[in-house]
């Protein structure tokens, strides 16, 4: 899965950006990587970041299943919704 961080407003700062994965109906370790949280850091002038979170492909027949991105920062405003839903279609 992939999610596009985007910052708005003066670029010339670096900031931070925390997120943490949270499950739902998919499980961490069974569904997808289980790297449960981490650090987007914008440098000066940076636009964009992009968290990666790899998805764990097996032959079991699953219906959907979602878990939650959520972002913080303690050192600025997080515009928009600071919570992105992710939803794991089977391919199998």
């Amino acid at each position: 899965a992939v999610v596009m961080l985007r910052r708005i407003g003066d670029p010339s700062p670096p900031l931070s950006v925390t997120w943490r994965l949270a499950d739902g109906g998919a499980l961490a370790g069974q569904d997808y990587v289980a790297s449960k949280s981490g650090t987007a850091r914008f440098r000066g002038g940076q636009m964009e970041r992009t968290i990666f979170v790899p998805l764990v492909d097996d032959a079991t027949p699953e219906p959907e299943e979602s878990f939650t991105l959520q972002l913080s920062s303690r050192t600025v405003k997080i515009g928009g919704e600071p919570r992105v839903v992710i939803t794991i279609r089977d391919d199998d």
